[in-house]
């Protein structure tokens, strides 16, 4: 436990450092991002950025603010304990006071868009959400609120983390479902309802700092349907990202049925998400281009530092060159991921640190400069 209290911390401190740049740029209320065409914009004006993935971020706010409290269901045994809302507020102090001191300090400009997984499934009982972990992602889109921070919130894993669509079939079983494989997922109307059921608490839940229902709330830049979305059936994720109804490529049996299934629910949860939030950005083609995920493992074999910062080099300068022209879709690039000290339980061999991996450090923010600049003269230019 302390170790993730540390870990949050310092990572808090260090992602301060981040802000500096967007201090003015917080003081007013955000506008929503929108789209124009192959661009993102914000107030008409080209919206281009740099950031990162810390897809853990919300559950370790979480076990900060329930120091102490032991969770049967996480921990494999133990009692449970509820945490008055005041010893919660109470532990939140500390955090805001992280951030505050370290918007004093050398900063590491630019970094304005962040994504991770907003709310942990991994229950026993359908929707019950643990109370510190809701309020734990209240507090962090509050500070994100703060400092002009951008996030894109992937409603559900792909994966058995943090629940996941796994979970969702799981529920389903339990409640006398007859279901064959987790890709019933997309085809099962029990399971089905579940995920609509979870969208719209998520949609229309008030921050209990901010007072703004997260639908409302433009820190959230858009929503991610899920993770990762894919089906057994293909591993390879084609069932997914291809574009026709071509299935030349596909060469399992029932592919064509998987992908048939897999993009009749993408249309489908979009189309339920829109009818709650007519304002976040959530479409399924057409769409202007963010490379969400990039990373360069350590346990790679060959790897060295200076061959992830060469890679992370050669992918930020595709984003750049693609963002700067007036025919490219790009508008950033989120790398996975940036942890910080003391969380070694979550490294996964992509970790950035950024106190440690001071060359990586360096790339990352002669990017942030990079699309700070260029968001100000695109800008600019349509004035």
């Amino acid at each position: 436990m302390a170790s993730f209290v540390v870990g949050l911390r310092r990572f808090l401190g260090a992602l301060a450092l981040m802000l500096l740049a967007h201090q003015a740029a917080a003081a007013e209320r955000p506008a929503f991002v929108g789209e124009s065409g192959s661009k993102l914009v914000v107030n008409g004006s080209p919206f281009v950025f740099n950031g990162f993935n810390a897809y853990w971020l919300m559950n370790v706010a979480s076990e900060d603010q329930d120091e102490g409290l032991q969770d049967p269901e996480r921990r494999g045994g133990g009692r449970a304990h509820r945490v008055p809302n005041v010893g919660v507020q109470r532990r939140r102090q500390p955090l805001a006071a992280v951030v505050a001191g370290g918007l004093q300090r050398e900063s590491l400009p630019g970094a304005s868009c962040l994504r991770f997984l907003p709310v942990s499934q991994r229950r026993r009982q359908a929707f019950v959400w643990r109370p510190q972990s809701i309020l734990g992602l209240d507090f962090v889109v509050s500070e994100a609120r703060n400092h002009g921070i951008r996030l894109v919130l992937s409603l559900i894993n792909n994966f058995k983390d943090y629940g996941g669509r796994t979970q969702y079939v799981q529920w389903a079983r339990d409640a006398g479902e007859s279901i064959q494989t987790d890709d019933d997922f997309y085809t099962n109307a029990k399971v089905k309802q579940y995920y609509k059921n979870h969208v719209l608490k998520v949609l229309t839940r008030v921050n209990t700092i901010t007072k703004v229902a997260y639908k409302d709330d433009p820190t959230i830049m858009t929503w991610d349907l899920m993770n990762e979305p894919r089906c057994q059936v293909d591993r390879t994720g084609q069932t997914v990202t291809v574009r026709t109804l071509s299935l030349a490529s596909i060469t399992a049996g029932n592919a064509a049925a998987a992908f048939i299934s897999v993009n009749a629910w993408v249309k489908e949860m979009a189309a339920y998400t829109k009818s709650i939030d007519s304002k976040h950005l959530l479409q399924v083609i057409g769409k202007p281009l963010v490379f969400e995920e990039f990373g360069k493992s350590k346990t790679t074999p060959g790897y060295s530092q200076k061959v992830r910062d060469d890679f992370f080099s050669f992918v930020y300068g595709v984003i750049y060159s693609d963002a700067e022209s007036s025919g490219g879709s790009f508008s950033g690039g989120l790398l996975w991921q940036i942890m910080g000290d003391g969380m070694d339980s979550y490294y996964d061999g992509f970790a950035i640190v950024l106190s440690r991996d001071s060359t990586t450090r360096a790339v990352i923010k002669n990017q942030s400069d990079a699309m700070a600049a260029l968001k100000n003269r695109l800008s600019g230019s349509h004035h």
